[in-house]
C-alpha cells in the first residue's frame, strides 16, 4: 500500500482505540466525524464503482498527456494550491477533518487502489504535533460552539484549478429557482438546464458563497426539485457533509425554509432525505449547527407547514439518538413540535417513542415542557396523548415551569371557553392539586388567571369551583381574591353572583391597597347589576376608603365617563358618601368636575346631592353670606372648589355653567394661590363671552373685581396673545374700573397686553377704553418706568434688528413684525389724537410720529421711515392748521432732536445712511418748504425759531427754498451770519437766488 493509505489506516486504528477509552456524550460530539465515515466515503467514491475508476484513469491519462505537451522540460505542471484545511492528491482534494479537537489528515499516493504509481500524488501536509494549521485563521473556527472548525469532506475533480477560482454560474442558477420539468415543460426555464450545466461543469458544484454555502446548500434551502439535488450529489458527493458558516448541513437547510410547495410533495422530500442520508446517516442525523440543533430539531420547528412523518422517521432511523438530543436552549424535538399551534399527535407519538424522557425535559428559556406548549395552544388531542402516557414515571400534568405554572395555569390564562372544558377536565383529573397551586411570581391560582382574562366563560368558572370550593378564598400576592379580579375587569353579573355564592365573605375582604370588590367594580364603571350585588353583599364597603382615600363613589366619579346609573345606585344606598373626602380633600364632586369625560347629568346629580347633604334650601335662604360661603364652598387641601377644578381641567361650558348656577358663592372663592375660578379661566385662555355673561349674571361686578395675590384682575389675566376682541369687550363692560387697576408691579392691562404680544385690535380697544380726556394709559409708567408705547417700541426694535441683513425699512415684514408695527401704530395715533375719533385708520400716522417728539415720546427713526415707506402720501397731507409733516419736524427744538435724529444704521442693506427724517421728508415732498402754515411760518422759519443747527437742518431748508428767509419775523441781526454760511456752504447759485429775492440783505453786510 502507498504511504497515504498506510497513514490513513494507522489513524483509523488509533481513533478506534481512543474511542473505546473515551465515551463522550452525543450532545458534545455533534460535530465529530467518525473515522468510519472517512473510510466509508473513500470506499464508496473510489472502491466499489469500477466504471468510476475507469473514468478517473482516463481523465488522469488525458491530463498527463496535456501537461506533457504544454510544458517544456524546464517547466513543471502548476501545483494545485490547497484551500485552508485541505489536502490535494492527484485530482482529488481531501479536506482535513477535526475530530474531538484532534487534527487528522489522510494521505494517499494511489487513491483509486489500482496499485500503480502514475497518479503522481502531490501531498501537502499541514499537520504538526499540535494540530492542524489554519493559514487564513478563519473566524468561523473561533465562533464554532465546540471551539474547532466544523468538519467537512469534499471530493472534487478540479482539473488543476483552485476552489477560489471556480465559477459561481451554477450557484446563481440555483438561486433563480428553476421549476421542475414535471411542472414546466419549457426546457429553457426548467430544471433540465441546471442538471445539464452541472453535468458538464462538475467543478462548479464546489463553489462556496459568502455564507459558506455550496450549490447543494442553496438547492436544499430553496426547495429545488429532486433532479437538481441528485445532479449536485453526483458532482459533489461529500457536499452532503459540508456545513455553512452557521454549521448547517444541506439536510438542515432542507427543513429551515420548509415551504408549502415542499409540503405538497412529501414523497419527493422523503427521497431527498434518503439521498442526503446515504453518505453518513448516523453522523448527519445528529449533526448540530451553531445553535446545537440537528436536522430533526429543524424539521420539528418548521414555521409554515409540518414535515411529513415519514421524513422524521427516516431521521430517527438513521440515528435514534437525534430524538433525545437537546439543542443549546435545552429543547428536544418533542418540545419543538408541541410548540406549534397545529402540532400533530401522530408526530408527537413518533418523537415520544424515540425518546420518552423528552416528555418531562424543561427547556432553558422559561422551563416549559411539551405539555405546557400544548396547553398554551389549547391543543386538546395533543394534551390528551401526553397526559395518557402512563408508562412514564412522572406525571406531565404536574410539571411546573420556572414561574411555577402548571399546564392548567397556562390553559386558564388563554381565555378558555366552553370548548376547552374537556381539556380542563383532563388536566384536573390528571392532577387535582393543580387547582389550588399558585405560581411563583404573582401567587395566582388557575381561577385567578381565568378571572383576569378579557373573556370569562361562566361554565369554566363553575367547573373550577366544583373541582375545589376553597379556591375562591385563596388570595394572590396582592391579596386579590378571584372576586376582586372579576370585579376589576367588569365581568358578567352571573359570574359575580357565582363567586359570592361560593364564598360570601369575599365581599368583605380587602386587597393590599385596601380596595374592596365594590370599589374595583366602581373603578371599572361597567355593570350596574354588579355594583348592586356587591352593595347587598357588604353595605359597609360604601364608606370604606382605600390607601388613596377613595371610596366607591370617588372611584366611579374619577373613571372615564361615569355611568349615571351607578352614581344613582351609590347615592341611594349611602347619601352621606357625597361628603367623603380623599386624602387630598377632594369630594366626589371635585373628581367629577376634574373629569373631562363626565356628563352634565352626572355633575347635576352630584351637586344636588351635595346641596341636600349640606343643608336645605330654606336654611340657605336664611343664612348670612359668610355662613353660606362657609357651608357650601367645599374646598380641597389647595383651596379649590369643584368649580376651580372644572375651570382648570378644561371642562365644557355646560359643566361650568351647571356648577356656577348650582353654587354661585363659588365664583368669588380664592384658592390658596389667590385665584378665583374666573381668573383660572382667563389665565388658561379659556374665557369666552358666554362664560362672562353667566358669571356676570350670577356674581355681578364683584366677581370681576377680585384681584389675585399679584394684583391681577380677570382683565389683567385675560391679556394673552390668543385672546379675542369680543371677550375683551365683555370683560371691560363687566368691570370698567379694571382698566386703571395696577398690579404690584404697576402694570395696567395695557402694559400686559403689550408685554404678552396681544392682537393689535385688542391693544387698541384697551387703550381707547382707558383713555379719558388728556390722560392716556399708553404713557402710564409701571414700577420699572416702562410705558405701553415704550414696550411696544422695544419689541418692534428687537424684531426688526434681530437680523443684520434684514432691511427694516424696505423689506417685506413677517407676520410677527407686522403685528408689532400695527400695535405701535395704534398706540401712536391714540396718544396723539386722543380717544374722540371713530375711524383711526384715516388719521395720519406720520403727523403723529413727528409731532410726538415734542411731547418727549421717543419713537425709533426706523419706525418713522417705515411709516413713510408704507404711507408716502402722508408727507403731502396738510392738517387743519396748515402744517405738513415737515413743519412738525422743523418745530422740534434743538434739545429734543436727539430723540428723532439718530446716527445709528437700520441695517447693512441699501438703507444704511444716517436716519435723518428731515432729509427723507425733503426728498419725498420738497415743495413743503414753500408752504406757510396758518400762522405764516415756513419750515425754515420754524427751524431758526427753535434753534436748529445749521449743518444738519437750516442749510438743507435754505438750499431747498431760499426765499423763506423773507419771513417777517426773522431777526435782522442774524442775516450776516446766514449770508456767510450760504456763501461758504451752499454755493453761488443759492447765494444769488437769495440776494435776488431780497436785495436789502446787502445793507446788513
Amino acid at each position: 500500500m502507498n504511504r497515504l493509505a498506510r497513514r490513513f489506516r494507522r489513524y483509523a486504528m488509533e481513533r478506534d482505540n481512543n474511542s473505546n477509552h473515551n465515551n463522550n456524550d452525543n450532545n458534545n460530539n455533534n460535530h465529530d466525524l467518525p473515522v468510519a465515515v472517512l473510510a466509508e466515503v473513500v470506499h464508496q467514491v473510489n472502491g466499489d464503482d469500477p466504471q468510476r475508476q475507469q473514468q478517473q484513469q482516463q481523465q488522469q491519462q488525458q491530463q498527463q498527456h496535456a501537461n506533457h505537451q504544454e510544458h517544456t522540460p524546464n517547466e513543471h505542471p502548476q501545483i494545485l494550491e490547497p484551500m485552508e484545511g485541505e489536502l490535494v492528491a492527484g485530482n482529488i482534494a481531501v479536506a482535513e477533518t477535526v475530530v474531538g479537537g484532534e487534527a487528522a489528515s489522510a494521505e494517499a499516493a494511489n487513491i483509486n487502489n489500482n496499485g500503480d504509481n502514475e497518479d503522481g500524488a502531490i501531498l501537502d501536509l499541514r499537520a504538526d504535533d499540535g494540530g492542524v494549521e489554519d493559514d487564513t485563521d478563519d473566524d468561523d473556527d473561533d465562533h464554532h460552539p465546540h471551539g474547532g472548525r466544523i468538519p467537512h469532506l469534499e471530493f472534487a475533480q478540479l482539473g488543476g484549478r483552485t476552489i477560489a477560482s471556480l465559477s459561481s454560474y451554477l450557484y446563481d442558477m440555483i438561486r433563480e429557482d428553476y421549476m421542475c420539468r414535471s411542472i414546466l415543460t419549457a426546457r429553457q426555464k426548467s430544471c433540465d438546464r441546471v442538471v445539464e450545466h452541472c453535468a458538464y461543469n462538475t467543478t462548479e458544484a464546489f463553489y462556496t458563497g459568502h455564507q459558506g454555502r455550496i450549490p447543494l446548500h442553496e438547492a436544499c434551502l430553496r426547495g429545488s426539485c429532486m433532479h437538481i439535488v441528485e445532479a449536485l450529489l453526483v458532482a459533489n458527493t461529500a457536499g452532503a457533509l459540508s456545513v455553512d458558516h452557521r454549521g448547517n448541513t444541506p439536510l438542515h437547510l432542507l427543513f429551515i425554509d420548509f415551504s408549502t410547495r415542499s409540503a405538497a410533495n412529501p414523497h419527493e422530500i422523503d427521497l431527498l432525505v434518503q439521498k442526503l442520508l446515504q453518505i453518513a446517516p448516523q453522523h448527519l442525523a445528529i449533526c448540530g449547527n451553531d445553535e446545537g440543533s440537528n436536522p430533526l430539531h429543524i424539521a420539528c420547528m418548521t414555521p409554515e407547514t409540518m414535515v411529513d412523518p415519514n421524513s422524521l422517521k427516516q431521521l430517527i432511523q438513521a440515528n435514534p439518538l437525534c430524538a433525545a438530543q437537546l439543542n443549546s436552549r435545552n429543547q428536544s424535538a418533542l418540545r419543538l413540535h408541541c410548540q406549534r399551534s397545529n402540532a400533530s399527535v401522530k408526530v408527537a407519538q413518533i418523537l415520544y417513542q424515540a425518546s420518552p424522557n423528552a416528555l418531562t425535559i424543561l427547556d432553558g428559556e422559561d422551563g416549559w415542557a411539551p405539555i405546557h406548549y400544548a396547553a398554551a395552544n389549547a391543543n386538546f388531542p395533543l394534551m390528551q396523548y401526553l397526559v395518557e402516557q402512563k408508562d412514564h414515571p412522572m406525571n406531565s400534568a404536574s410539571l411546573r415551569t420556572t414561574n411555577g405554572l402548571t399546564a392548567l395555569h397556562i390553559l386558564c390564562r388563554q381565555n378558555p371557553t366552553i370548548d376547552q372544558l374537556p381539556a380542563i377536565d383532563l388536566l384536573l383529573e390528571a392532577d387535582p392539586s393543580s387547582i389550588v397551586q399558585k405560581d411563583y411570581s404573582h401567587q395566582c391560582t388557575p381561577l385567578h388567571l381565568v378571572c383576569q382574562g378579557s373573556r370569562i366563560a361562566l361554565p369554566v368558572v363553575r367547573r373550577l369551583l366544583k373541582a375545589n370550593h376553597t379556591v375562591a378564598s385563596i388570595p394572590d400576592a396582592e391579596h386579590y381574591l378571584p372576586l376582586h379580579h372579576a370585579s376589576a375587569i367588569g365581568c358578567e353579573p352571573e359570574i359575580i353572583a357565582l363567586l359570592l355564592d361560593d364564598y360570601p365573605q369575599a365581599a368583605s375582604v380587602f386587597t393590599r391597597k385596601q380596595d374592596s370588590a365594590l370599589s374595583l367594580a366602581c373603578t371599572c364603571n361597567r355593570s350596574v347589576e354588579t355594583v348592586r350585588l356587591l352593595i347587598r353583599a357588604n353595605p359597609e364597603a360604601m364608606v370604606k376608603k382605600n390607601d388613596y382615600g377613595f371610596a366607591p363613589l370617588h372611584c366611579v366619579c374619577r373613571s372615564y365617563q361615569p355611568r349615571m346609573a351607578i352614581v344613582e345606585e351609590l347615592l341611594e344606598a349611602c347619601p352621606s358618601s357625597i361628603a367623603l373626602k380623599t386624602h387630598a380633600g377632594e369630594t366626589p364632586v371635585h373628581l367629577a368636575c376634574s373629569n373631562s369625560g363626565a356628563f352634565v347629568g352626572v355633575i347635576q346629580l352630584l351637586t344636588l346631592a351635595q346641596n341636600r347633604e349640606t343643608g336645605s334650601s330654606e336654611d340657605l335662604t336664611n343664612a348670612s353670606a359668610d355662613s353660606l360661603g362657609q357651608s357650601k364652598s367645599t374646598v380641597n387641601k389647595i383651596g379649590n372648589t369643584p368649580l376651580h377644578d372644572a375651570c382648570f381641567r378644561g371642562s365644557s361650558f355646560e359643566h361650568i355653567e351647571t356648577l356656577a348656577m348650582a353654587n354661585p358663592e363659588w365664583l368669588n372663592v380664592c384658592n390658596n394661590g389667590g385665584f378665583t375660578p374666573l381668573q383660572i379661566l382667563c389665565k388658561n385662555a379659556r374665557i369666552d363671552e358666554r362664560i362672562i355673561t353667566t358669571f356676570s349674571r350670577m356674581g355681578g361686578p364683584e366677581t370681576f373685581s377680585v384681584a389675585d395675590s399679584s394684583g391681577n384682575t380677570p382683565l389683567h389675566s385675560a391679556m394673552r396673545k390668543d385672546i379675542d376682541l369680543g371677550t375683551v369687550k365683555s370683560l371691560i363692560r363687566a368691570f370698567p374700573d379694571a382698566l386703571y387697576a395696577k398690579t404690584i408691579y404697576g402694570d395696567t392691562p395695557l402694559h400686559l397686553a403689550c408685554f404678552r404680544h396681544a392682537d393689535p385690535e385688542v391693544v387698541q380697544e384697551v387703550a381707547l377704553a382707558g383713555s379719558s380726556g388728556t390722560t392716556s394709559p399708553s404713557l402710564s409708567r409701571n414700577t420699572a418706568s416702562q410705558t405701553p408705547i415704550g414696550i411696544a417700541m422695544q419689541e418692534f426694535r428687537s424684531l426688526c434688528r434681530s437680523n443684520s441683513t434684514f432691511c427694516c425699512v424696505n423689506a417685506q415684514y413677517q407676520p410677527e413684525q407686522k403685528r408689532s408695527f400695527k400695535v405701535l401704530e395704534a398706540l401712536v395715533k391714540i396718544v396723539y389724537y386722543g380717544s374722540g375719533h371713530n375711524d383711526y385708520k384715516s388719521l395720519s400716522l406720520l403727523h403723529a410720529c413727528v409731532a410726538l417728539h415734542r411731547k418727549n415720546v421717543r419713537l425709533d427713526p426706523t419706525f418713522i421711515r417705515r411709516a413713510i415707506r408704507l404711507y408716502p402720501e402722508e408727507t403731502r397731507r396738510v392738517d387743519s392748521e396748515g402744517n405738513t409733516p415737515l413743519h412738525y419736524e422743523a418745530a422740534i427744538p434743538i434739545e429734543k432732536m436727539a430723540l428723532l435724529d439718530s446716527s445709528a444704521r437700520c441695517c447693512n442693506g441699501q438703507c444704511h445712511k444716517r436716519f435723518s427724517i428731515l432729509r427723507v421728508l425733503l426728498e419725498m415732498h420738497p415743495e413743503a418748504t414753500q408752504l406757510q402754515n396758518k400762522a405764516g411760518y415756513f419750515p425754515l422759519s420754524l427751524m431758526i425759531q427753535n434753534g436748529r443747527s445749521w449743518e444738519n437742518d437750516v442749510a438743507l431748508a435754505v438750499r431747498a427754498f431760499p426765499p423763506a428767509l423773507h419771513w417777517k419775523g426773522l431777526n435782522d441781526c442774524i442775516l450776516p451770519r446766514v449770508l456767510a454760511r450760504v456763501g461758504n456752504e451752499c454755493g453761488p447759485s443759492t447765494l444769488y437766488w437769495l440776494l435776488t429775492s431780497r436785495p436789502d440783505m446787502l445793507d446788513f453786510l
